[in-house]
Parts: structure tokens; C-alpha cells; sequence
């Protein structure tokens, strides 16, 4: 379970915790080539935690080109943002 803010930089997520915020609960995590690159990938199922947040499935691919590298989202793809902007 993650409590905090999700955030995109041009470095990738930055997740900053926080008790009292809305997060997520990850369900599971399975791993598949999702982009057809011949290495395994991972996709995680998680749901909406927290006060005022909307109960729904998230389901979210994370990629990477070699066994080496970090997770990352995949281009063109999105994910939920809740909190306050950054600056």
C-alpha cells in the first residue's frame, strides 16, 4: 500500500509519502512482454485508497528494454494524478 502524490518527471515517478493522502493498494503484479521486446515487464493492479477516492481498478504496464534496466511507463501512456501541483 502507497499513501502519497505520483508524480511524472522528465526522470520518471517521483512518489512522495504522506499518511493522510489518498494512494494505492497493489492487488498484484504480473510480469509479461508487454511490449514484444523479449523481455519481461510488469503490470500492476492496484485500486484507489483514501478519502475521496474514486473506487476503480488501475491497471498499469511498466516496461523496460533489457534485464538491466529500471521499470518505466511506457510512451503515451498515463496514470492517475491526485494532490496539490508541484513546483
Amino acid at each position: 500500500m502507497f499513501r502519497g502524490y505520483i508524480y511524472h518527471t522528465g526522470m520518471g515517478l517521483r512518489c512522495i509519502k504522506d499518511p493522510k493522502a489518498p494512494g494505492y493498494r497493489i492487488l498484484s503484479v504480473d510480469f509479461a512482454d508487454v511490449n514484444g521486446d523479449k523481455c519481461q515487464d510488469a503490470v500492476l493492479r492496484m485500486m484507489s485508497i483514501g478519502r475521496g477516492a474514486r473506487l476503480s481498478l488501475l491497471i498499469l504496464p511498466l516496461t523496460r528494454c533489457s534485464e538491466d534496466d529500471k521499470f518505466s511507463l511506457p510512451p503515451g501512456s498515463d496514470y492517475p494524478r491526485f494532490g496539490p501541483p508541484m513546483d
